[in-house]
């Protein structure tokens, strides 16, 4: 007699098991008493079948022999089985997880994160949501001050990653931080970005090749820049576009420099090793600058040795393209980044 095929969309114990259905529907029609078994299993029996289905050693066992085995063993054994470096308190966690079994990576992934340098945080929650995974192996390999600040920051990935890569930044710069690596839990999220702003602070401005002249100062640090920006209350200061002049003061790029009388601050753009061309000037609240100042500012500055451009000559180049190439928009190329380019 044939026994009839169970049909996965009809069968809701075997939905819970996804890519595994046939291999269960297998057994289960060698061994139908533990379907009911299976039925009122909690969520972490479940994982626990699903973990030794997918990575146990008994691709040996028969159909019959492998429902004998999860018939007659604690999930908790199947799982020691599966995994036997894991700790206890794994089987425990898993009861967090909802009760349909995951992909097999996802169960590799948490067994290594539970003897892991931070199983007792891990374990502390659902071990195999996905955003949790990422964000504890994205701690494992964070810098050490973000693994030693990591419990007053959300369960991010991406924060991980970002904070990182602003410590790398600032390793770069020679910026002294193994000192000061404590953030008190209870400051959170805010005390962990007031340390990094901290010693982003510190990130000073590359020597200019001249001295900027009196009655003018050269803002030689990122924090001596983000506190102009709030006294002129311009975007210096702003979270959205301050870190990129931040940044340019720190390699040299962007050079800025205040006055008090007139009030104004300046931005100059280094076009080569010691030339510049004169960017942005206002004055607080971005209002204009007179010319008179702007030029006398100017000339200062050549006089104490340097080399600022009348014009940008990127658009000196592009005049001269369109001048003497006589050649019309509509028939230039297109270029893959949107803008036109100089072809050799």
């Amino acid at each position: 007699m044939l026994v009839p095929q169970p049909s996965l969309e009809r069968a809701p114990l075997l939905r819970l098991f996804g890519n595994l259905a046939p291999r269960v529907a297998a057994f289960l029609r060698c061994r139908p008493s533990l379907a009911q078994k299976l039925i009122f299993a909690p969520p972490e029996a479940i994982h626990a079948v699903a973990a030794f289905l997918h990575h146990g050693s008994a691709s040996h066992l028969s159909e019959a022999e492998l429902a004998e085995v999860i018939d007659t063993t604690d999930p908790r054994k199947l799982l020691l089985i599966t995994f036997p470096e894991i700790p206890p308190t794994f089987f425990g966690a898993l009861r967090c997880s909802g009760g349909c079994a995951c992909e097999p990576q996802v169960y590799l992934r948490a067994a290594r994160l539970s003897v892991g340098p931070f199983s007792s945080a891990f374990l502390g929650g659902d071990p195999l949501l996905i955003s949790r995974l990422a964000y504890f192996e994205a701690l494992t390999n964070a810098d050490p001050i973000v693994t030693a600040m990591h419990l007053g920051l959300p369960e991010s990935a991406s924060i991980v990653g970002d904070a990182s890569n602003v410590l790398r930044l600032l390793r770069a710069h020679g910026v002294a931080m193994l000192d000061d690596i404590t953030v008190p839990i209870s400051s959170g999220r805010r005390g962990a970005l007031r340390y990094l702003l901290r010693h982003v602070d510190n990130v000073s401005a590359p020597p200019l090749p001249f001295i900027v002249p009196a009655p003018y100062v050269q803002i030689g640090t990122i924090g001596a820049l983000r506190r102009a920006g709030q006294i002129y209350k311009n975007c210096v200061c702003s979270n959205w576009n301050g870190p990129r002049y931040w940044l340019d003061l720190a390699k040299g790029v962007d050079i800025f420099i205040v006055c008090d009388d007139p009030k104004f601050i300046a931005c100059l753009h280094r076009l080569a090793d010691d030339h510049y061309i004169m960017g942005e000037i206002a004055g607080p609240s971005n209002s204009s600058i007179d010319e008179a100042v702007q030029s006398t500012f100017v000339d200062a500055l050549r006089h104490a040795g340097a080399k600022i451009f009348d014009e940008d000559p990127a658009r000196s180049l592009t005049r001269l393209l369109e001048r003497l190439g006589r050649v019309s928009k509509s028939a230039e190329p297109e270029c893959e980044f949107g803008d036109n380019y100089l072809a050799a």
